[in-house]
C-alpha cells in the first residue's frame, strides 16, 4: 500500500466517535472522542500520559448502529505527545483488527469522503 506523505499506511479521517481505552493492566482507562481513525489504528486527546508500547483495549459503538452491540479492538500505543499542561494526543496501532471492525472503520473512512 502507498505510504501518505507522513509516513502513514492509511488514511486518516477526523471523527466524533466515543470510545473507551483501557490499558491492559487496567490503571488507565478513558472515555474520548477520536481526534481520527484509520484501518490501521486511531488517536485521540487523553489528560493522562500513555506509555509508548502500552497495550490497550479501544471500546466503541459502532456508528448509526443502535443495538447494544460494542466493538472491541486490541491495540498499542506508539506514540504520546504533550499537548498543553494537562493533555496528551495519543496514537494508537491496532492489533489483528477483527474484521467487523475492519468493516467499521472502512465505514467511517467513506461518510467521510462523501463530506
Amino acid at each position: 500500500m502507498k505510504k501518505q506523505s507522513e509516513g502513514r499506511r492509511y488514511i486518516r479521517h477526523a471523527t466524533t466517535i466515543l470510545i473507551t481505552v483501557i490499558s491492559a493492566d487496567k490503571k488507565i482507562a478513558n472515555l474520548q472522542s477520536l481526534n481520527d481513525i484509520s484501518a490501521g489504528g486511531l488517536s485521540f486527546e487523553s489528560e493522562n500520559r500513555w506509555e509508548k508500547n502500552m497495550d490497550v483495549i479501544i471500546s466503541f459503538h459502532p456508528p448509526f448502529d443502535f443495538s447494544e452491540e460494542i466493538l472491541r479492538l486490541a491495540g498499542k500505543v506508539i506514540w504520546c505527545k504533550k499537548v498543553d499542561a494537562s493533555h496528551f494526543s495519543v496514537g494508537i496501532e491496532f492489533i489483528n483488527p477483527s474484521d467487523s471492525a475492519v468493516d467499521i472503520m472502512h465505514l467511517v473512512e467513506e461518510m467521510y469522503r462523501e463530506h
